[in-house]
């Protein structure tokens, strides 16, 4: 897609998107297995620091849900972007071909 000093190359959007996505399940998911192991770590160690580890942990579940809600729509958006820029562009150059 290219407009009067702009170039975006939409097949480079949908792979950053793509990454953006496989990166946000690995954060996700490194973040599942860090709660694991926190929790497991209760099984054995119950003092008063592994109890404000855990509550300061559990404190950030919402913050850690909406960064992984925010992050795969922002990816999503990416991919319809590119996506529906990309049949706009085919049907002005089919049109505009048209007209030749």
């Amino acid at each position: 897609m290219a407009v009067e000093g702009i170039d975006i190359d939409l097949v480079k959007v949908v792979n950053i998107a793509d990454r953006l996505s496989v990166l946000n399940n690995e954060i996700h998911n490194t973040i599942q297995s860090m709660e694991t192991e926190i929790k497991h770590t209760g099984s054995s160690w119950d003092s008063s620091a592994y109890r404000s580890l855990s509550s300061t942990y559990s404190k950030l579940g919402k913050i850690k849900e909406d960064f992984y809600k925010d992050l795969t729509a922002y990816a999503n958006y990416l991919k319809q972007t590119a996506k529906e820029y990309g049949y706009t562009e085919q049907q002005i150059n089919s049109s505009a071909n048209e007209f030749m």
